[in-house]
């Protein structure tokens, strides 16, 4: 079986302690990544560091897009997640994460993004994270 692993993210601090208490936000790390020639996926997630305090979350998903040429200023994709992996509370030492896509539904490509939802009382939002995605045939 062969594959590759593609790098989505590299190590990469973020702060979301300024969303507004109980809001959420949502934005794309990466679109239009080819998966047509693959079976699987996984999606990988490293977290360095950081901490997400009270029930807020941070999730990264991976959804499919339908990007085409007839339109490429905007985005296409799926609002259901074909995998996610969501990342809350301190941690001490590294963590990873992985999740499977659904072969299925993952069409033709995929978008990567990550969705932030701040808790009922603002809290600290901090994350270091890095991100790959490893693909068979």
């Amino acid at each position: 079986m062969s594959g590759r692993v593609i790098r989505i993210l590299p190590i990469t601090s973020y702060n979301f302690s300024d969303i507004t208490a109980g809001a959420s936000y949502i934005f794309t790390i990466a679109d239009r990544i080819d998966v047509s020639q693959y079976r699987m996926a996984t999606l990988m997630v490293r977290r360095h560091g950081g901490d997400v305090g009270g029930s807020a979350e941070v999730k990264v998903f991976a959804r499919a897009s339908g990007y085409t040429e007839q339109d490429p200023t905007n985005v296409f994709a799926t609002s259901t997640d074909l995998a996610s992996v969501s990342i809350t509370g301190s941690i001490s030492d590294p963590e990873y994460y992985t999740a499977e896509l659904t072969a299925g539904d993952m069409g033709a490509m995929v978008i990567i993004g990550i969705s932030v939802t701040q808790d009922q009382t603002a809290q600290s939002i901090d994350a270091k994270l890095s991100i790959d995605l490893s693909l068979k045939d």
